[in-house]
């Protein structure tokens, strides 16, 4: 069985996965930034500061653009 490390590394992918599969891209990119946080938060049980830096910036364009596009529709 896997530390949290690996399981945080898994469901990364495997949000990954899902957002390859989905139908709309607003979904997609909500599991993108998912992943993103999930390796996110692996990054930082490692404490590796270089996979931080980079799946931090993964999440957070992701998840901009998923808020611009809810504001869009809202809007």
């Amino acid at each position: 069985m896997p530390g949290p490390d690996g399981l945080l590394l898994h469901l990364g992918f495997l949000l990954l996965l899902a957002a390859v599969l989905a139908s709309r891209p607003h979904l997609a990119r909500l599991l993108i930034g998912g992943a993103a946080l999930a390796w996110l938060g692996r990054a930082a049980l490692t404490g590796d500061m270089a996979t931080a830096a980079w799946t931090g910036a993964i999440a957070a364009l992701a998840l901009i653009l998923v808020g611009r596009r809810l504001w869009e529709d809202n809007n």
